[in-house]
């Protein structure tokens, strides 16, 4: 199953480093299974800030449990793919992509 959340977020600069703020976030993990707990690390990685010291933004996330099998057993991790919204047609295009 692929859960889908939309996420407004603040990212800035601190001494160098990328810190975040989740401003809001709604999504479709009715179970709490916890696969949006660590959101903040794959936001900072694929969001792009340039040259900003202080950067808002909204972005759409699917993310997933993927299980990987070894001789040792299971291991389940979590795959998210960011998308930011940058425009209305980056919300239009998602709808014309699922309707494909």
């Amino acid at each position: 199953m692929k859960y889908k959340a939309i996420v407004s977020a603040h990212i800035w600069l601190n001494g160098g480093h990328e810190e975040i703020e989740i401003l809001s976030m709604t999504h479709n993990d009715e179970k709490a299974t916890g696969i949006f707990d660590d959101i903040d690390h794959a936001l900072l990685h694929e969001i792009e800030i340039g040259g900003s010291q202080d950067y808002y933004f909204i972005a759409i996330i699917e993310s997933r449990f993927v299980e990987h099998r070894t001789w040792e057993g299971s291991e389940w991790e979590v795959e998210h793919e960011v998308r930011e919204i940058k425009s209305i047609q980056d919300i239009a295009s998602q709808f014309e992509q699922k309707a494909k």
